[in-house]
């Protein structure tokens, strides 16, 4: 896996219909070896909770940026292999974060946002 990864939420995140199309859209991509990287992930961003996702930012770009997914969403995280993460917006401006690290429920908790990653039983917060 080489690229930055983007975390993000899709619009209506919270409907079973919507939920359904979006994970057989990309179950789709994936099965035709179109799509390298997606994990599961639960977001708190704002004071509230949400579905996230993350995948590579080149599949997120053609995959899901260009369909209806993901056009009522604020920002999303950019993760790079080395160096700050930012949150892009989708009128193009960037905001700087800082560094990635992982950490347990407890010490993320105390952050404003965080993402957990379900597979891995981790948690990633950017400081």
């Amino acid at each position: 896996m080489t690229g930055n990864l983007v975390v993000f939420a899709i619009d209506n995140g919270h409907d079973l219909h919507t939920m359904a199309k979006f994970l057989r859209h990309v179950d789709t991509q994936r099965a035709l070896s179109k799509l390298t990287f997606f994990k599961q992930a639960i977001g708190f961003f704002e004071g509230k909770y949400e579905h996230s996702f993350i995948m590579l930012e080149k599949d997120f770009e053609e995959f899901v940026k260009p369909l209806d997914f993901v056009k009522g969403q604020k920002c999303f995280l950019y993760i790079p292999p080395k160096g700050e993460c930012s949150l892009k917006y989708q009128d193009n401006m960037e905001v700087m974060l800082g560094f990635l690290y992982y950490k347990d429920f407890l010490n993320a908790s105390m952050y404003d946002s965080w993402t957990y990653v379900i597979e891995d039983d981790i948690y990633w917060v950017v400081v």
